[in-house]
């Protein structure tokens, strides 16, 4: 799933989700239901004047929730016995 994120002249920032269906607006829902169906989110896009700051926290958030959803390799998981 790919998200566009639209940054408007007055500030305001709209997301747009893409995927095989096409686009919509954002919905945390559609989001859940991708991810756990096994899908991982593209790198994002950004329209508009976003600060350095802004793209890299939009850029961690995605890295971290495909981080968090990847399959644990074999051996990595802790023992908590």
């Amino acid at each position: 799933m790919k998200l566009t994120y639209r940054k408007e002249q007055s500030g305001e920032v709209s997301v747009i989700q893409s995927d095989d269906q096409g686009e919509s607006e954002f919905s945390y829902l559609n989001l859940i239901l991708s991810l756990l169906g096994g899908d991982e989110l593209e790198p994002p896009a950004l329209e508009g004047d976003f600060s350095q700051e802004e793209a890299s926290s939009i850029q961690r958030m995605h890295e971290t929730i495909n981080e968090e959803l990847s399959p644990e390799e074999e051996g990595s998981q802790v023992d908590a016995s």
